[in-house]
């Protein structure tokens, strides 16, 4: 296995569930009045968590883009097993920028959680250009960025978690010599099951950058909180 396939398959045991806490009020204020006719983008849902706060707070209809297959395949296994969700989450598969041009129909609103460090600038630039094309006149995407970067407390960090058994473990090398690598272990014990190491491909995108962007698609930025986000045509 390699460590991209582990990392995305570890990945929701270490988002904390205060991630989404901080996210909510923001969904619930920008997509909690549309009507069931509405439809919105969930642009690199995951496995499904941004996916079922979208589906929490707001009745409109929901796109669901994920390139990664395994957390794609945690996602339609998400939306299948609940008939609540069925019949209004539409999965899609592919990345931004180049999946929005699968999407012809106008756009409600859009949520980008947790994703947008995972594009370059150049890949931003054209994502929030072709959004900006599709939303409908006021329609907000509401993205995770932070105002501020935060500048690391340790060279490493270390988070553990046990299920059943097993103790799974990631480290995250925020500076030093291993900057940007992440390593991802599960023991059973002492004894050592599987382990990955390589590079995170996460940069951190703050909202002064974001603003930047968002103005060269004709989009204003709206400071929601320190960690969120709200964009709209300027």
């Amino acid at each position: 296995m390699s460590n991209r396939e582990m990392a995305q398959e570890l990945h929701d045991l270490f988002v904390p569930e205060s991630a989404w806490d901080r996210l909510r009020p923001a969904v619930v204020e920008s997509f909690g009045g549309l009507a069931s006719t509405a439809r919105l983008l969930d642009l690199g849902a995951g496995t499904g968590l941004s996916m079922r706060l979208l589906a929490e707070c707001s009745e409109a209809r929901i796109i669901a883009v994920e390139p990664a297959a395994g957390a794609r395949t945690a996602l339609l296994a998400r939306v299948a097993d609940d008939p609540a969700l069925t019949g209004r989450v539409s999965v899609l598969a592919g990345a931004a920028p180049e999946v929005l041009e699968e999407i012809s129909d106008p756009l409600d609103g859009v949520l980008c959680a947790h994703v947008i460090g995972h594009l370059d600038s150049g890949q931003r630039r054209a994502t929030l250009a072709s959004l900006a094309r599709l939303l409908t006149p006021r329609a907000p995407i509401v993205i995770t960025a932070p105002q501020h970067p935060r500048q690391p407390e340790a060279e490493v960090v270390e988070e553990h978690r046990e299920i059943g058994e097993l103790t799974y473990t990631v480290r995250y090398h925020l500076t030093g010599a291993k900057a940007g690598i992440e390593a991802d272990e599960v023991r059973d014990g002492e004894r050592l099951l599987r382990a990955a190491e390589g590079e995170n491909n996460w940069a951190t995108v703050t909202q002064d950058e974001l603003h930047r962007d968002a103005a060269e698609a004709g989009l204003r930025l709206e400071p929601s909180s320190p960690s969120v986000a709200i964009l709209r045509a300027a």
